[in-house]
């Protein structure tokens, strides 16, 4: 019960971290980003991500090496954002998870299944 605890802090503090982000990103879309508020997007997004792995390590469950990807990925779009947009660091950020996500369903025994309530 503690472990999950322990391992669910980061979740909320990732969130709290990427909502900072997305708050200083929103009003600049089109702008290149400072360095504080990329790492705050690519940050919040990778500490949740961590959080996710450890909470998912507590309990058993599901496979680490796409979440793992997706961890390092989300870290190099800090680039995109203060070298392009801010928008385009969301997009890519965006496009890193839902891109672990459909490899997680597509390659991962069981998961398909589970996602659309079959067999």
């Amino acid at each position: 019960m503690l472990a999950n605890y322990y391992a669910f802090l980061p979740m909320l503090l990732g969130i709290a971290a990427f909502a900072a982000g997305v708050k200083k990103t929103i009003g600049h879309l089109g702008e290149h980003l400072r360095t504080g508020p990329a790492f705050a997007l690519a940050g919040g997004v990778a500490v949740y991500l961590a959080g996710d792995l450890a909470f998912r390590a507590v309990l058993g469950i599901g496979p680490a090496r796409f979440r793992l990807a997706a961890l390092v990925l989300v870290l190099a779009t800090v680039p995109v954002g203060t070298g392009v947009a801010g928008l385009w660091q969301l997009v890519a950020l965006v496009v890193v998870l839902l891109g672990a996500l459909g490899a997680e369903v597509r390659w991962t025994p069981g998961c398909r299944a589970a996602v659309t309530g079959s067999g």
